[in-house]
């Protein structure tokens, strides 16, 4: 019992070492682990960023020649003239790639969640437009109706260039919370 006595700190200093080793091991990986996950929403934030800058280039390039269409198509429906009227609508091909792999790789996790969702909402408006876009072409190469094939033409695209705004508007603001390249 007296050997026991005697190495008993020594016993106790030498477990307490051991544990405080392994808990400032455990503290070393979990900061690891959280630097190299903000430094992934970082990464994944940055690609969204560089993804909606070039989405806005796109609809920047083919807004004003649907702008110049769709007035050169009110002229047309407000003529008495015979209508003739060549549709070439400028179809903007916008991704949603980065913000999908930010998903898949759940690095959007580790993002503010106000944020997140201002960028979700972007994007659903993406999508949105996207499928207007779709419509429209779908519309076009099937033709209106026989009463007055140009009008609802004319309304397709008003909405169209409504969504658009929105859209750009939304890409801007969502922007200023993103970081640069």
């Amino acid at each position: 019992m007296g050997m026991i006595r005697r190495k008993l700190p020594g016993l106790l200093l030498e477990a307490a070492s051991v544990v405080f080793a392994v808990l400032v091991a455990l503290a070393v990986d979990e900061w690891r682990q959280e630097r190299e996950d903000l430094q992934l929403a970082h990464r994944a934030l940055t690609g969204i960023a560089a993804e909606i800058r070039s989405n806005l280039g796109e609809l920047d390039e083919a807004r004003d020649a649907n702008r110049a269409m769709l007035e050169q198509l009110e002229a047309v429906l407000a003529s008495e003239a015979p209508r003739s009227f060549g549709v070439q609508f400028a179809y903007s091909l916008l991704t949603s790639a980065a913000w999908q792999t930010s998903q898949v790789t759940q690095a959007i996790h580790f993002v503010d969640y106000g944020l997140v969702q201002k960028i979700a909402q972007v994007y659903d408006l993406q999508m949105l437009f996207v499928e207007g876009q779709r419509g429209l072409v779908e519309q076009m190469s099937v033709g209106a109706g026989p009463d007055d094939p140009l009008a609802p033409l004319q309304r397709r695209l008003e909405v169209l260039r409504d969504l658009e705004t929105g859209l750009i508007e939304s890409y801007r603001e969502v922007l200023l919370e993103l970081p640069e390249g």
